[in-house]
C-alpha cells in the first residue's frame, strides 16, 4: 500500500496568495488539499501543475435535517465541476456545515437514532451522485475535543460505521 502526502493549502504560508501557496507545496513535492473552492480560480489552480488529492465537497447543509440535506446535496453537485477542473478525485463532507473558526453551524450534543438514519439516507444519495460523476465523497471525522465541538458523526468509529453502512466505493 502506498500513501500520498498532501498539505492543506489553507494552513501554510498564510502570508502569501493562495495560488502561490499551492505552487510552494507542489514544488516541495507534496500533493495539495483545498477547502472553500467558491473563492478560488480553478484554472489558476490547475495551471500550477499541482496534484490535488481532496477538496471540500459541499458549501452548505448537513446530513440530518430535511433542509440541510437538500442544501448539502445541491452544493455537493456544484462542487463536482470544480473538482473535475482541478483534478481532485475526493470531495470531503462533514456531519454539518462549518462556520467561522470551523465551528458547526448547527451544533449537536446528542446524535439521535433518527439523525443516524437521516445521515445514512443522505450519504446514500451522495454516493449515487459520486457514482454518476465518477467521484468519491469522503466523510471526514473532525476533532470535537479541540476545534470542532458539536460536530455530529465526528468520532472515527461513527464515521466508519456510516461509510460501511452506505457500502459504496463512492462514499469513503
Amino acid at each position: 500500500m502506498t500513501f500520498t502526502l498532501a498539505v492543506c493549502s489553507e494552513m501554510v504560508y498564510l502570508d502569501e496568495p493562495h495560488v502561490d501557496r499551492v505552487k510552494r507545496i507542489h514544488d516541495a513535492g507534496f500533493a495539495v488539499e483545498i477547502w472553500d473552492w467558491t473563492a478560488k480560480d480553478a484554472a489558476a489552480l490547475a495551471a500550477t501543475g499541482a496534484r490535488f488529492t481532496s477538496m471540500t465537497g459541499y458549501v452548505s447543509g448537513d446530513l440530518t435535517s430535511p433542509d440541510g440535506t437538500a442544501a448539502l446535496l445541491a452544493s455537493a453537485a456544484e462542487s463536482i465541476e470544480f473538482a473535475r477542473r482541478i483534478g481532485s478525485p475526493a470531495l470531503n463532507l462533514h456531519g454539518t456545515g462549518l462556520g467561522e473558526g470551523g465551528l458547526p453551524l448547527r451544533p449537536v450534543e446528542v446524535v439521535t437514532g433518527e439523525m443516524w438514519l437521516a445521515a445514512l439516507r443522505t450519504l446514500e444519495q451522495v454516493a449515487e451522485l459520486g457514482q454518476q460523476h465518477g467521484m468519491t465523497f469522503v466523510l471526514e471525522n473532525l476533532n470535537t475535543e479541540v476545534d470542532h465541538p458539536g460536530t455530529p458523526f465526528a468520532r472515527a468509529a461513527d464515521t466508519l460505521a456510516l461509510v460501511r453502512a452506505v457500502g459504496s466505493p463512492h462514499c469513503g
